[in-house]
């Protein structure tokens, strides 16, 4: 996992491995930093690498768990 934050923006970049992205229990697990960043109205995207190379933008899926609670 490779987080980079922006601060002059307010988002945040997760990375993940493809090994990471496939794992439910491994994704649970970063709720409490997609929590702490919305409390600071910071916008969180997770992304990974597909086989073919590309990378796939789910912030939506996490957004809407975030907001959710």
């Amino acid at each position: 996992m490779e987080m980079n934050i922006h601060h002059d923006s307010k988002t945040v970049d997760i990375w993940l491995t493809g090994s990471e992205a496939r794992d439910e229990s491994f994704r649970r697990s970063l709720e409490p930093y997609y929590r702490q960043f919305a409390k600071h109205k910071y916008f969180v995207s997770v992304r990974y690498k597909t086989s073919m190379g590309e990378s796939l933008f789910s912030a939506d899926y996490y957004r809407e768990r975030i907001y959710a609670h």
